[in-house]
């Protein structure tokens, strides 16, 4: 069975050679496998017209990585003619570009400084005390770029209608290959959530997957959202696009500084802030201000405009989580009307599938459940919304005790109750909830 191949296109200057090889060395697992096949200048054949040939493979590649030093952008071909090249291709989505800092320069304001680097921090690999580990921290980073493109591929096929189990079996093996060198290191499979026993349990959030979130008022649904899109975007600097309908794009950034900085809400809002509380509060700063976050506080969107939104930043940042807090909010902008259409789930997991990321959204529950013994969600509780159980993949609801008992022994902790899971398991998970500073954190009974 014949592997699909991500092709690889190196930009780099003549006298950062060493550097590419040592980086094709790395990357050699990927080349044995058929997962990627590289192209550089050095692939030239003799009686090629050699600006013919760099043109053409450049702009059919999947990845154009940017071997970036000060000889790079000094260079007049590589910072002139390929790399505008590659910014156009990435602006029309034809190709990932992934620049990689070899050694350290001033690029802060080349065209392609908005783009995510290599390694992490942008570190340049020079400077890493342990260049292998350097390197290995950017191959990770190109593997998730060559999942990224392969699901793309794969959607491509998809469109076709009718898909061989030939076909299939190639792209599960793809994706096999891509995960099976890292299964000792990741529990995981999927993307994150930042909750580790939640992780465990349902194997993270998987592209093309509806994903809900729901629970009674003050239970704390969207934190919930919240904290697993900055997770994303601080912790795995993933592009995440966050939709919020109930609150300001203004309030929920004071939500955000509070949550990344662990300091309760009222402080943040009044300035009443000692030395250690501010540096914290710098700190965060500095840590969204990096992150690929993208909140919208559109009220009036319809669905359609809504996906609109999603394709449009999918194709500038490549979306690896989609948030929506929350869809009752969304719902009476689309329809003006006193019942719930029936369509607005099966939009949103269609969406899911035709971007091929987790789309998060939130929820209430109904009112009956104030008035059981038990007061734990179910799924029947979804109420109106009860398409949400068909066309999730996942539903999680969250149940506070505190809410209800005032003396209870479970205060500052919350239950994530896995009530629905397509690909995992079922169960409960206790965790820490400040409602302070709007933080999920994993159990600790201390």
């Amino acid at each position: 069975m014949e592997n699909s191949s991500v092709s690889v296109f190196y930009s780099y200057s003549h006298k950062d050679e060493k550097l590419r090889d040592d980086l094709e060395t790395h990357l050699s697992l990927l080349l044995r496998k058929g997962l990627i096949s590289t192209w550089h200048d050095r692939c030239i054949s003799a009686g090629q017209e050699w600006a013919t040939e760099i043109d053409n493979n450049i702009r059919s590649a999947d990845i154009i990585l940017l071997l970036v030093s000060s000889d790079f952008i000094a260079s007049e071909y590589c910072y002139g003619k390929e790399l505008s090249i590659a910014i156009d291709n990435h602006e029309a989505n034809k190709s990932i570009v992934i620049p990689i800092i070899l050694r350290p320069t001033d690029w802060e304001d080349a065209p392609f400084a908005k783009l995510q680097a290599l390694p992490a921090d942008a570190k340049a690999v020079t400077s890493w005390s342990n260049h292998d580990e350097a390197w290995l921290d950017v191959v990770k980073g190109i593997k998730k770029s060559i999942s990224h493109r392969l699901k793309l591929k794969n959607r491509m096929k998809e469109s076709t209608g009718l898909r061989s189990m030939n076909d299939l079996l190639e792209c599960f093996v793809d994706k096999l290959e891509l995960n099976y060198n890292d299964n000792n290191e990741n529990l995981i499979s999927g993307l994150e959530t930042g909750i580790a026993d939640l992780d465990i349990l349902i194997d993270g959030l998987h592209s093309s997957q509806l994903i809900t979130i729901a629970a009674r008022p003050n239970m704390g649904k969207g934190d919930l959202a919240l904290n697993i899109a900055t997770h994303a975007a601080l912790t795995n600097k993933l592009p995440v696009a966050y939709f919020t309908m109930t609150m300001t794009a203004e309030q929920l950034t004071q939500r955000l500084v509070s949550s990344v900085s662990y300091i309760d809400s009222h402080s943040v809002s009044r300035g009443n802030l000692d030395d250690e509380q501010w540096a914290r509060i710098s700190a965060s700063f500095g840590l969204l201000l990096e992150s690929p976050l993208y909140i919208d506080e559109s009220i009036f969107s319809t669905a359609e405009e809504l996906r609109k939104k999603c394709i449009e930043l999918h194709s500038k940042h490549e979306l690896n989580l989609i948030v929506i807090d929350s869809i009752q909010h969304l719902n009476q902008q689309i329809t003006h009307q006193n019942h719930i259409p029936t369509s607005i789930p099966k939009q949103l997991k269609n969406l899911a599938r035709e971007i091929g990321v987790p789309i998060i959204i939130t929820s209430s529950v109904s009112m009956k459940v104030e008035r059981r013994a038990c007061k734990r969600p179910v799924l029947s509780d979804l109420y109106e919304w009860n398409e949400l159980e068909d066309f999730s993949d996942t539903v999680l609801f969250i149940y506070r005790d505190e809410v209800y008992n005032e003396y209870t022994d479970d205060f500052g902790k919350a239950e994530i109750i896995i009530a629905k899971e397509m690909f995992s398991k079922l169960g409960v998970v206790t965790v820490n909830y400040n409602s302070n500073s709007y933080n999920f954190l994993s159990y600790e009974k201390n």
